[in-house]
């Protein structure tokens, strides 16, 4: 039975997300299934959240009816819309009999016994990672046994080591996820963190296949998707991968509309790295840094003529628009309701960056030392990467891409200011936070890297 009521909240989530991704607004019907699914659930992840949020301000108790009824209406209406569609066990059949299997097959194959593995691993051990427990757990066990998001409580001082101000997507999903199963079980919670790595990797690779050979794409999900500290953070409950997961899809539609310059890929980009900003609060430099980004090219665009100002307007209103809406509910709910930043003292920024002048070699040494020298963690990661973006410069910097490497350098830029202004012990705050704001970054760092210099003809 509990698995028929994890199925189900797993479903609602994937229901939500086809609500939104099917208008014509987003429309990725163009897309194949294993390109579709991931999104779904991605998206569905900030319905939910959203939707409970909202339930929460108006003051309606979480419960699995009033939650799901908009949803179901829905899947209703595509049953009866979709009635006359049939599955054909005779094509599935005729595929797999004439499908033609190829080494890079035994790749995707590894990445499936690891799936598998990191599945068990999360039904049969409990969460034991301190900031999992203490911060998105934690939160998520409140909202369960509450009902409802209590303000009053993130306000007291049980939040005072337990980020208070944290946003709640993950947490409203796993409290979601426990109002089906109708109890408090972790373990079973943690299949949440795993089916989003889980179903990142199809999506992954077949967006992938768009710039490279399949053999090509293979290696590099296998390089991504088998790196030890990725599949750490795959599932011990942790924020970093899932955060890095919607900052790549974010990414990935906006090297798409660079392209394309169709209105849903600028739109899709803006909706996840919005949804980023809802997840952890890492999401608000990286939203900043895309959004720079994106200027850069609108402006390159008007001055040369490509796109008219009102164009150029537009499409910044509406990036900025799509991401503001889903996290500005949060952020003024949390300015209204005082919930305090205990991580952030009142200081002089200026002068505190004046008087931390010292630290700038010390950081910018440990950034050089996590990012090729720490082969612990990344098992020489970032070097391949950057060996990648090395040989693939010259279709980088001769396309529209070219603007996607200032991302990362400005995300970095943003972390390394944090740095400059922590309270906290420097060297203390460098090895407990900065591996984790690489996890926020990989994904899409491998995407480019891989997509650029692994290019060939298909």
């Amino acid at each position: 039975m509990i698995i028929i009521k994890l199925v189900y909240s797993l479903l609602i989530i994937f229901i939500a997300g086809k609500l939104l991704l099917d208008t014509n607004f987003f429309d990725i019907s163009d897309e194949p299934p294993w390109v579709r699914m991931p999104l779904y659930f991605f998206a569905g992840t900030t319905v939910i959240s959203l939707y409970m949020f909202l339930l929460s301000l108006i003051k309606i108790p979480f419960n699995v009816p009033a939650i799901s009824l908009p949803f179901l209406i829905y899947a209703i209406y595509l049953i009866f819309r979709n009635k006359n569609w049939q599955l054909d066990p005779r094509r599935f059949i005729s595929d797999i009999k004439n499908y033609r299997f190829s080494w890079p097959d035994i790749l995707i194959g590894m990445l499936a016994i690891i799936c598998a593995s990191m599945l068990i691993n999360s039904i049969i051990v409990p969460v034991f990672a301190k900031d999992a427990y203490s911060i998105w757990f934690f939160k998520a066990k409140i909202f369960f046994t509450e009902r409802t998001v209590p303000f009053n409580i993130l306000t007291s001082d049980t939040f005072e080591f337990s980020h208070s101000d944290y946003p709640f997507l993950i947490s409203l999903n796993l409290a979601w996820i426990s109002l089906c199963l109708g109890q408090w079980k972790d373990t079973i919670l943690r299949i949440f963190f795993t089916a989003q790595y889980a179903l990142f990797i199809p999506f992954f690779y077949f967006w992938i296949r768009k710039y490279i050979s399949r053999r090509n794409a293979a290696i590099a999900s296998f390089v991504l998707f088998s790196n030890s500290h990725l599949l750490e953070y795959g599932s011990n409950g942790y924020s970093d991968l899932i955060l890095g997961i919607f900052v790549a899809v974010s990414i990935i539609f906006l090297m798409k509309w660079f392209d394309s310059r169709e209105k849903r890929h600028l739109y899709l980009s803006s909706f996840f790295i919005g949804s980023s900003m809802f997840i952890k609060n890492d999401g608000t430099s990286l939203f900043l840094a895309a959004s720079l980004i994106l200027a850069a090219y609108l402006i390159d665009s008007y001055k040369n003529k490509r796109i008219s100002l009102n164009d150029a307007v537009f499409d910044l209103c509406s990036f900025l628009g799509i991401s503001l809406a889903i996290f500005m509910p949060f952020k003024t709910a949390i300015l209204l309701q005082a919930i305090p930043n205990h991580m952030i003292k009142n200081i002089n920024i200026f002068a505190t960056i004046a008087d931390n002048l010292y630290r700038i070699p010390i950081i910018a040494g440990y950034f050089l030392y996590e990012l090729y020298l720490d082969t612990y963690s990344w098992q020489y990661f970032w070097i391949f990467l950057t060996i990648l973006l090395i040989i693939g410069r010259k279709r980088i910097f001769g396309s529209n891409t070219r603007y996607i490497p200032y991302f990362f350098f400005i995300s970095l830029s943003f972390y390394f200011i944090v740095y400059m202004l922590t309270v906290l012990p420097l060297a203390y705050h460098l090895e407990y936070s900065f591996h984790r704001l690489l996890i926020g970054l990989a994904p899409a760092a491998a995407f480019l890297a891989f997509s650029s210099g692994l290019m060939e003809e298909t």
